[in-house]
Formats: structure tokens, C-alpha cells, sequence
């Protein structure tokens, strides 16, 4: 678990809230969303992680934590100024780094050209100052929809690339040999025509977790669902048998239905702990000026369902909160932005009880909003948090977004 720094002013009790003042530093101007991942990563003490700029241009860095310096490099120029054009990465087994990156479904952007799935892969072990040629992936589900949203897991041998696909529901690709050649795109779950699900991935050994809505909630009163894909069927978390791929969305395990009191469902992330069970991360209220951020957990026997916090008064009708991350190394740990006397700040929530009882402590502060923070996947030893700051005014006007990171957040020793 990262709980390498210990609060001296936190109470025995761990509903007791604890802050510091978080150090910054910017690592560029851009955005990401929250339905790529994984959006950093870290391999034997650097941290990968990427963007797309202000002006279009997909950019990376390496921040090595020993010394650091911040290594950063564009692997493409033009993509388009859309905050879904960010690449996620993957550590292949012989330490050299893979980004993958596309557009925007191919409905806005590029105008010039076809929709893909590109990626490139550096030359070298632990080091983005040269990559490869860039790729492209060879395949597609049929609907003209081009490809969006690359998650990049490893699992049962794997490298497992899915993205929303040309008929907009949930597709994938594997690889075996680290890239160079792929499967057929197929789909892993389907709904009605026209229904775009938003999907959370996360692999662990041969199993592949999954949390979902059948479609984004601007369109649909949206519920959540469960499914996990094991040896080539997809179960529910107990080990129920859900059917096999394309699994139908509804024959998900029920994870929140919609209900009017509390509004639409939205899923921010996805991850398991050290015994295998999945933890999800997820809002209600995602049509309300108040939304609520959630915490389901399996237990071993049932899902275990606690409201973590209010995501604060929102300055506008619709369009949700700042988002959140699960640390995925120690899901334990919530990082997450909420409005707080207006302005969106970066906290990070901590529970020792599978979500009964909850510390929390403030990241960021101050006047400049702060939202849809990422924690690295593999970094186990730092409290270390990466997040967008700025005045965002929507996904392909963020001109004013910067990316920052800071190596002091908060975390918390276990209870006495």
C-alpha cells in the first residue's frame, strides 16, 4: 500500500479530515478525459505520462523521480485540438514504452483524413526521447464510427487493446507479441443500435474487470453494470455465469439502477485490490446540480455500496464534476475533484473499512480550478497525483488548461 507519509494531525477516528497544501509543477499545456487509461503509468522510477495540447499536438513526458527531470517529446503533430485525442501507455516486457492514441470517432475530427488507432513505441527501454515508426491498428468493428476511447490492459498473457468501436459499442484487439501483429477487432459488449456504452477496464492475471453504462448519460436515464471476462466467458463478480462475448449490456450484474431520486449513474473507474476483488468508482446525480460520488466494493459475497461524498454545487445544469481516479495499486485510496466554495479542487479520500468510515485531505487549492486527476499505475512508494488545472469551457475549447503533478498528496497510516 502507498502510505509512506503518515499525518501526525489525524485522529484516531478516520472520519476526522486531514489537508496539506500540495507543491505543483506544470508539466504542460492540454487536457485528457477519464475513458482512456491508463493515462500514467510508472516502470522502475519513472513516470510515464501524456496529453494532448492546446493546438492538437499528441505530447509525452518521463518524469524520473530520483533526480527530477522531466523528459518530454511530441509523437504526433495535427491530431486535432479535442480533449479525447490524450494517449494511454503500456510497459512491454522488455521495458520499452507504447502510447496509443486516436480521434474523436472520426465524426469531428480529423477532417482531412480517416479515423484510426495509432500508436508508436519507443526505441529503447525507459526512454521517449525516439520512437518508432508511428502504426496504426489494422482492424475495426463495421458502423463507420472509426475508433475512440484506447484502454490498454494486460492480461492472460495478453496485451488487450479495447476502444469504442465503428458501431460505438465496446471493442478489442490482442497482441502476443508485443504489438506487432493483432487479432481481429471484435466486441466484448453490445447494446441497442445507436447506444454508445462508457466503459472502465481493469486486468488482473486472467481476468478482465469491466463497469459500464449502456450509454452516456446526456442521452439516457443510465444505470451501472458489472462483468468480468475469464476464460473466454464473462461471469458477475461471485462467479455467477453472465453468457459469452458480445455480452448483451443488460445482462451485466446491477451495480446502480436508475432511480429518480438520485439521478443518473456514470462510472469513473475501475481497479482490484490485493485479493482480486474489483472496486468501482462511479457518480449518481450526473443530470443534477449536485452529484455524488460512490464507492462499490465486492466483498467476497455481495457488493458492498457507500456514498463517499457530495461533488459540491456545480456552476452548470449539466456536465458532471471533476471527475475521479481509483489508486489502482491500493484502490483503497480515492483521488477526486469536487467543488469546494465554487471552485473544483483535488482531494484524496482514504478508507480502511471498505468505505464504512472515510479520511480525506486537500491536494490543490486556491482560486484556478482543478480536476480529473489520474494517479500513476505501478507507483507504489510516493503519494504522487497528476491533475488538470485551468478554465475549461468544454471538449475542444481547453485552452487554458495546464497539466500539473505534485509529490506531496496526502495519505494516511492505518488505524489503530
Amino acid at each position: 500500500m502507498r502510505r509512506i507519509a503518515l499525518m501526525a494531525g489525524l485522529a484516531c477516528c478516520l472520519g476526522l479530515p486531514a489537508s496539506a497544501l500540495a507543491r505543483e509543477q506544470l508539466l504542460g499545456a492540454g487536457a485528457w478525459l477519464y475513458h482512456s487509461d491508463p493515462r500514467a503509468v510508472h516502470h522502475r522510477g519513472i513516470t510515464y505520462t501524456g496529453w494532448i495540447t492546446t493546438n492538437g499536438h499528441v505530447r509525452v513526458a518521463a518524469i524520473d523521480h530520483a533526480t527530477g527531470r522531466v523528459v518530454r517529446r511530441t509523437i504526433m503533430r495535427g491530431l486535432g485540438a479535442d480533449d479525447h485525442h490524450y494517449p494511454v501507455f503500456h510497459v512491454r516486457s522488455d521495458g520499452r514504452i507504447m502510447a496509443f492514441y486516436s480521434t474523436h470517432s472520426g465524426k469531428y475530427l480529423p477532417t482531412d483524413r480517416p479515423s484510426r488507432m495509432y500508436y508508436r513505441t519507443t526505441t529503447r527501454p525507459r526512454d521517449i526521447r525516439s520512437w518508432s515508426p508511428t502504426r496504426t491498428i489494422p482492424t475495426n468493428t463495421p458502423g463507420g464510427w472509426g475508433h475512440t476511447y484506447p484502454n490498454a490492459v494486460r492480461a492472460a498473457g495478453k496485451l488487450w487493446l479495447f476502444w469504442r468501436g465503428g458501431n460505438w459499442w465496446p471493442t478489442f484487439v490482442t497482441s502476443t507479441d508485443g504489438g506487432r501483429s493483432w487479432s481481429r477487432a471484435r466486441n466484448m459488449i453490445v447494446g441497442p443500435v445507436g447506444n454508445k456504452p462508457y466503459i472502465k477496464y481493469a486486468g488482473r492475471g486472467r481476468t478482465i474487470h469491466m463497469a459500464y453504462t449502456k450509454d452516456t448519460p446526456d442521452a439516457a436515464r443510465t444505470s451501472l453494470y458489472y462483468a468480468q471476462w475469464r476464460n473466454g466467458r464473462l461471469y458477475g463478480a461471485g462467479g455467477r455465469r453472465l453468457g459469452r462475448r458480445p455480452l448483451r449490456y443488460d445482462r451485466g450484474e446491477l451495480i446502480y439502477g436508475y432511480r429518480r431520486s438520485l439521478g443518473r449513474g456514470w462510472v469513473y473507474d475501475i481497479a482490484t485490490d490485493r485479493a482480486g476483488r474489483p472496486v468501482i468508482l462511479y457518480i449518481t446525480g450526473y443530470d443534477r446540480r449536485e452529484p455524488v460520488f460512490w464507492y462499490a466494493k465486492w466483498t467476497g459475497s455481495e457488493w458492498k455500496k457507500t456514498r463517499i461524498v457530495s461533488a459540491g454545487r456545480q456552476s452548470r445544469q449539466r456536465y458532471i464534476t471533476g471527475g475521479g481516479t481509483l489508486d489502482h495499486d491500493d484502490p483503497s485510496t480515492v483521488y477526486l475533484s469536487r467543488a469546494v466554495d465554487g471552485i473544483s479542487q483535488v482531494e484524496v479520500w482514504h478508507t480502511e473499512d471498505d468505505g464504512q468510515a472515510w479520511a480525506s485531505g486537500a491536494v490543490t487549492s486556491g482560486s484556478v480550478p482543478s480536476f480529473r486527476p489520474v494517479s500513476p499505475r505501478g507507483l507504489t512508494d510516493s503519494p504522487f497525483v497528476i491533475y488538470l488545472s485551468g478554465r475549461y469551457r468544454g471538449w475542444l475549447s481547453y485552452r487554458q488548461v495546464r497539466v500539473r503533478l505534485t509529490d506531496q498528496a496526502p495519505f494516511y497510516a492505518p488505524l489503530p
